[in-house]
């Protein structure tokens, strides 16, 4: 009778812990934190002055913040006036990364936005970025395709956050032009490509 005593009083201390030991495993526990992400964000600005050959040609950069079609969501409208046969006249864009995280320079583009600059043609619009070094201190220049306007890098271009950069495009009427008055004036839209700096 005492060994059933014991087994049943042993029993019923094991089926105790066992409860006491599965609320013990079963405890939930919750921790609260904050998690910050960086964030890209790229600015353009006008440069001043802008260069031209003469007091005659003039100059006009103007940044817009968002353009239906322009996922970056800044551009920068260039118009050039008064061109004339041997001529010239440029605008200077600066892009700053005013985000947290390395920004990665893709493919800008430069699109025509009136017909007289269409019928002119890529070939009387060029552009150039500086500085002219890549991080790893190499070369780097820029060129653009006279069939759609599309800008490339000769090697991958990064702007760390507050750094900044500078393009100049430059739109020229060669001197053996025969200068039709409605080709004088130019006006097209530059549109960088900003990417996060791992992406390709």
């Amino acid at each position: 009778m005492k060994k059933t005593r014991f087994l049943v009083l042993a029993l019923a201390v094991a089926v105790m812990l066992m409860g006491a030991g599965y609320a013990w495993w079963s405890e939930t526990v919750t921790i609260t934190t904050d998690v910050t992400t960086g964030y890209l964000d790229v600015d353009l600005a006008a440069v001043t002055p802008n260069t031209a050959s003469s007091d005659y040609v003039g100059v006009t950069v103007t940044p817009v913040s968002s353009i239906e079609g322009n996922d970056n969501g800044e551009v920068c409208n260039i118009d050039v006036t008064n061109l004339y046969p041997g001529a010239f006249g440029s605008g200077i864009v600066a892009v700053k990364n005013t985000g947290t995280m390395k920004v990665k320079l893709g493919k800008p583009i430069v699109t025509f936005t009136d017909n007289n600059a269409a019928v002119r043609g890529y070939d009387y619009v060029g552009i150039s970025y500086s500085p002219s070094l890549t991080d790893d201190s190499s070369p780097v220049s820029l060129s653009i395709n006279p069939n759609n306007g599309e800008c490339t890098f000769s090697g991958d271009v990064f702007l760390v956050p507050g750094e900044t950069c500078y393009f100049t495009i430059t739109a020229s009427m060669p001197s053996n032009e025969q200068g039709d008055e409605f080709k004088s004036d130019l006006s097209f839209r530059f549109a960088p490509e900003f990417l996060q700096w791992n992406q390709q």
